[in-house]
């Protein structure tokens, strides 16, 4: 359906008009439907952007839906869907869509092809313009270099007339996923050599919950990499690489809570053991009061990225504000991720209320399990199976002393401020020391005047050192350290500090970036595990030193 609405207007019948226009203006343009909305996007030069809101505008004003080209575009969204075939994400979110409540909308199938969209006809897609298409239904964004009146003036002669038929906005049921109290395991055999376990739980909407951000809290905690986390111990046993974890909505009505988890081969192999531990945890976060600190560090961070980080440019940053202003208060709409203003526990209990055994499925990929079924349209290998035992095992809960909440972040900055000097583009690094085998450069910012540095070492090693076999070794090192500092840096990503340890043709390089306030704390921990770290039979195992 948004391929199609490109395919010329009453106003500009050619059907190339539009892109032709925009590439002579430097431009292009792009759509994309998601769950519960569909976006569409063009990005210009400023000279052209007059004109091209008039041939954009149009599509929402009197599209042609032209017969001969329908059955074209049909063939285009069949030929993305067959590209993708291969796509083990995309197979995967597909078999997990069969396992949702009978007639529930999230069921369906999302690309389409030439089997659910080859009989299209012009008047089936007038019809559905008609009965979704309506003003009150639709959101603008306009960004440019142009003023905000002229932006105004141009948004209310082009878009005007798009008309509105006061239509209600869509509403889904919210309890998409049946509860069933026994452990739902589905197996996928993927087309990658990938061992994941991921583990869903379903919950109402949670985007008018945006001020106390549930979800991200939840996230914070659960996701944690640090001292006491679930990944801590779950690496430490030899069962996961990575963890992932985080709540939010997939319409105004659903969403739910996920937690992915990268597996070992001695993970695939213990995947019971790794759910236990996982509901454990949340049982840990769920018998705690909830933590202030994880919210106000949230904000913290929140307030210092709507300062300073990049917000996106262009087409993609006008997406994001045309999305916020359908889904949010207008007034919020283009900082709603740095809003944190209701830092009661009400709304993060409430979620967790919903992070239950009967609530949740879980999905085993990875080459070689047990699979006993085929997907219908991207012929994916699957299984479901039940097991009543296990989910009485997951309602016993075992305190684990290895398992702490997150502490207070100590890398998070308290006072950054623009700094106090004047803009210049003309200053360099200085050369500040050069004594035997250090040379110390130093440079002052007067250019991006942001409370951030950034910190470079090379430690060159002597050249008759490096051979093939030295830089073996130096990628072991470099992989043993920078395991090593995972728990204790961890708080540091988590505060806007960036750093890397690798090793090159020279030596040994390292690298941090971030906020100045605390980017020495960083440093002097990384300097100490240059020298002092510790390292397992199985960080060594899991290195990949040729990668």
């Amino acid at each position: 359906m948004n391929i199609c609405f490109f395919l010329g207007t009453e106003k500009f019948p050619d059907v190339d008009e539009y892109s032709t226009y925009l590439k002579n203006f430097g431009g292009y343009s792009n759509a994309y439907t998601s769950s519960d909305h569909t976006n569409y996007q063009f990005q210009v030069l400023p000279d052209g952007f007059k004109g091209a809101l008039d041939r954009f505008s149009q599509f929402f004003i009197s599209p042609l839906f032209t017969e001969e080209y329908t059955a074209r575009e049909v063939n285009a969204v069949n030929s993305e869907y067959q590209k993708n075939i291969m796509n083990d994400y995309r197979r995967i979110y597909r078999i997990s869509s069969l396992f949702v409540k009978d007639g529930h909308p999230e069921q369906k199938f999302g690309t389409g092809n030439l089997e659910t969209l080859g009989n299209t006809s012009r008047s089936e897609l007038l019809n559905f313009y008609k009965e979704y298409y309506s003003a009150n239904r639709m959101g603008l964004a306009l960004l440019s270099t142009h003023s905000l009146d002229e932006m105004e003036t141009w948004a209310r002669e082009y878009f005007s007339e798009i008309k509105n038929y006061n239509k209600k906005r869509n509403e889904y049921d919210p309890e998409f996923f049946e509860k069933k109290e026994t452990f739902r395991l589905v197996q996928v055999e993927p087309v990658k050599d990938i061992r994941e376990l991921s583990i869903s739980f379903a919950l109402p909407g949670t985007r008018q919950l945006y001020k106390s951000k549930p979800g991200r809290q939840f996230g914070a905690i659960l996701g944690h990499e640090g001292k006491g986390s679930l990944l801590s111990y779950l690496k430490k046993e030899g069962w996961a690489l990575t963890l992932s974890g985080g709540a939010g909505s997939t319409t105004n009505d659903y969403g739910s809570a996920s937690i992915r988890i990268g597996l070992t081969k001695e993970g695939l192999d213990n995947y019971k053991k790794v759910v236990k531990a996982t509901m454990d945890y949340i049982n840990l976060i769920k018998t705690n009061n909830h933590p202030p600190h994880i919210f106000n560090e949230l904000k913290a961070m929140a307030s210092l990225n709507e300062i300073y980080s990049s917000k996106g440019e262009g087409m993609w940053r006008a997406t994001t504000i045309a999305n916020e202003v359908m889904m949010y208060p207008i007034e919020d709409a283009g900082r709603i991720n740095f809003i944190y203003k209701d830092s009661s526990p009400k709304d993060y209990e409430e979620l967790l209320n919903h992070i239950t055994p009967d609530n949740m499925i879980t999905m085993l990929v990875a080459k070689g399990v047990e699979v006993d079924k085929k997907e219908h349209f991207y012929q994916a290998s699957y299984s479901y199976k039940e097991d009543k035992d296990f989910y009485n095992e997951l309602k016993v809960v075992n305190i684990r002393s290895e398992f702490s909440l997150p502490e207070i972040n100590k890398f998070i900055p308290n006072n950054p401020s623009i700094p106090n000097r004047d803009f210049n583009e003309n200053i360099y690094p200085e050369l500040i020391s050069d004594q035997k085998g250090v040379k110390l450069y130093f440079g002052q910012d007067h250019q991006f005047l942001r409370p951030k540095g950034v910190i470079g070492f090379k430690i060159l090693l002597p050249k008759d050192k490096m051979s093939n076999k030295h830089r073996v070794y130096s990628r072991l090192y470099t992989a043993c350290v920078n395991e090593s500092l995972n728990e204790i840096s961890y708080p540091a990503k988590e505060a806007g500090l960036n750093y890397a340890i690798k090793e090159g043709y020279e030596g040994i390089y390292v690298d941090i970036s971030g906020y100045t306030e605390s980017a020495m704390v960083l440093l002097e921990t990384i300097l100490d595990h240059l020298v002092n770290f510790s390292k397992s039979p199985y960080t060594i195992a899991s290195t990949n030193v040729f990668s």
